[in-house]
């Protein structure tokens, strides 16, 4: 690229880190239930993995920042759970983190994965992965505290799987809501949204000077008028300027493009 004034950058709300903000949101929340929810006969849905399945489901992260995900929601087990063995959970979230995303990747590519307009998506990840975490738990709970291995087979695994099918049904219903909430914030931008990646690029001012602006239009988030156009300004040393004019006109935007604030 010879023309600077050619290079368009393009910034979604979230960016790269968008699986953090709601990641972090939905543990949050699944914390909130975890602590505040009543248990029916000793059982009651694993609302941490639910949450994060949504959070898998809605944000799409690589397999690297699934398990950043799930040893999140381990340590947060690890503090809040009444288990025996607490520290299992190191091992089982991240486990069903990763479960959650390889469904989640595997589902995406299945013609018949909606019924109805229905997609059971989150269906089968909230089942599956707590099927997949409670597993690797109950077995090193089981190995931990040498429990009878009638116990591991008739006690502990109907559980998993009870618990399981609760987690398959409360999945899709916290994730309905989370993806209206968050399309309506902006955070989850269609597919052919991407922010744009220039890392690669070396870009070269036309005119040395402490500070350089060429050719630099910004848009505000779904605006259809530019904050700033065609704006060229040199700032060299020793230089005093005073930026001046009504509000809204763009002082402030110009002032934080400068300083790589926008976007």
């Amino acid at each position: 690229m010879e023309r600077i004034q050619d290079l368009v950058y393009t910034h979604v709300q979230g960016g790269q880190f968008r699986w953090v903000t709601v990641s972090t949101l939905m543990l949050a929340l699944g914390t909130i239930l975890h602590l505040v929810s009543p248990s029916v006969a000793g059982v009651t849905p694993n609302w941490t993995i639910a949450t994060y399945c949504v959070a898998i489901l809605l944000t799409r992260p690589s397999l690297s920042q699934t398990l950043g995900i799930g040893l999140v929601a381990a340590l947060i087990n690890v503090l809040t759970s009444k288990s025996a063995f607490p520290y299992g959970n190191l091992l089982s979230e991240p486990g069903g983190a990763l479960t959650a995303a390889l469904v989640t990747r595997a589902m995406l590519s299945m013609k018949f994965r909606k019924i109805g307009g229905f997609d059971l998506t989150p269906v089968v990840s909230g089942f599956l992965a707590t099927v997949v975490s409670g597993g690797i738990f109950v077995t090193i709970l089981w190995q931990v505290l040498g429990l009878p291995n009638n116990v591991y087979m008739y006690g502990m695994w109907p559980l998993v799987l009870i618990i399981g099918a609760l987690n398959g049904a409360i999945t899709p219903i916290l994730y309905i809501p989370a993806q209206r909430l968050f399309s309506k914030r902006g955070m989850l931008p269609n597919a052919d949204q991407l922010t744009s990646d220039h890392s690669r690029l070396t870009i070269l001012p036309e005119r040395q000077a402490k500070i350089s602006i060429e050719h630099v239009n910004y848009y505000h988030p779904k605006a259809t008028t530019p904050s700033l156009e065609n704006i060229n300004l040199d700032v060299n040393e020793g230089d005093f300027l005073v930026v001046t004019g009504p509000a809204g006109c763009g002082k402030s935007t110009l002032c934080m493009a400068m300083v790589g604030a926008v976007p």
